[in-house]
């Protein structure tokens, strides 16, 4: 991580300005980082969903409803949902809705 240099406004008059003002900027620094380590979780889930998704690949080409909410902790009807509008690319097989396991892949990589 990069260090920033925060210099102090030449318009404080007082100690207790001053310290006032570290405080303001030790808690958007501690905001920063506490965003970055979200953001870094996410990265971090994000590729372990592909990655279960990429060993899946090798053994099925297609994934049911159910299948896909639990590699991504969603429910079946926002699954059904997410199928239905379109979000997500589908396969129906008659009655049968599958969700490709390659297309799939691209649409997280695109659109997570």
């Amino acid at each position: 991580m990069s260090r920033n240099i925060i210099t102090l406004p030449t318009d404080l008059n007082s100690k207790s300005e001053i310290l006032e003002y570290c405080k303001i900027a030790r808690e958007l620094i501690s905001n920063i980082e506490s965003k970055e380590k979200q953001r870094l979780a996410v990265e971090s889930e994000k590729h372990k969903e592909i990655n279960s998704l990429h060993s899946i690949a090798k053994i099925k080409s297609f994934l049911t409803l159910e299948e896909v909410g639990e590699i991504l902790r969603l429910s079946k009807s926002k699954i059904y949902s997410l199928v239905t509008s379109g979000e997500i690319p589908s396969k129906k097989f008659g009655r049968v809705i599958r969700i490709s396991v390659s297309e799939l892949i691209g649409w997280l990589e695109t659109n997570y």
